[in-house]
């Protein structure tokens, strides 16, 4: 953002009231809930990006997956494997691709 990059936020009010918010984003949207959170969020994207995290990092990457998967969006998801931080989660999807539960062509990493 010191750059000149534009910096969008998107958080329920209820999770508002209990963090610190960022204030030198370029806008700030307060919704009611999580789930209207990440349905803005998957509306104003171009495209998903899971940085290393943890069980919320996980739950988002897995539903705007599922979302893709039921044709509710074309855009990329990807993960960003910084220091083999989701070798294990990409193994495990191996596992369940071999297992059948999981067809090759909806695993797109």
């Amino acid at each position: 953002m010191a750059a000149g990059a534009r910096a969008t936020g998107v958080i329920p009010h209820a999770l508002a009231r209990l963090e610190v918010g960022h204030d030198g984003l370029t806008a700030l949207h307060l919704v009611d809930s999580m789930h209207a959170r990440k349905a803005m969020m998957a509306d104003m994207s171009d495209g998903f990006i899971a940085l290393s995290g943890g069980i919320g990092t996980f739950e988002e990457l897995f539903e705007i997956w599922t979302w893709g998967q039921l044709g509710d969006h074309r855009k990329p998801v990807a993960l960003l494997n910084i220091a083999g931080f989701y070798d294990k989660l990409t193994g495990f999807l191996d596992d369940v691709v071999t297992a059948g539960f999981l067809r090759d062509a909806d695993d797109r990493r």
